[in-house]
């Protein structure tokens, strides 16, 4: 991939998923759900991660239905805000 850069986003995530509309989710080692505040198209890495606390999950997907996760045990879980 010739001629794309990379720029670092502070944080340590295991998983990560960002949505077409530019919502940004990702887990960590300890399961806790994040979510990237402040992502507009003029600072598309956002401003920063905040914890949303509740249910602890392995994966996190975003897209047109909302958001899903799927948590240690196998059991599926969409994110009701």
């Amino acid at each position: 991939m010739s001629g794309f850069r990379w720029k670092h986003v502070k944080g340590k995530l295991t998983h990560i998923e960002a949505a077409q509309n530019g919502i940004v989710f990702g887990t960590n080692t300890v399961r806790q759900l994040w979510y990237r505040a402040g992502v507009t198209r003029l600072k598309p890495i956002g401003r920063y991660w905040i914890l949303i606390k509740g249910r602890r999950l392995k994966t996190v997907t975003v897209g047109c239905i909302g958001i899903l996760g799927l948590d240690p045990t196998g059991k599926i879980w969409q994110y009701l805000g």
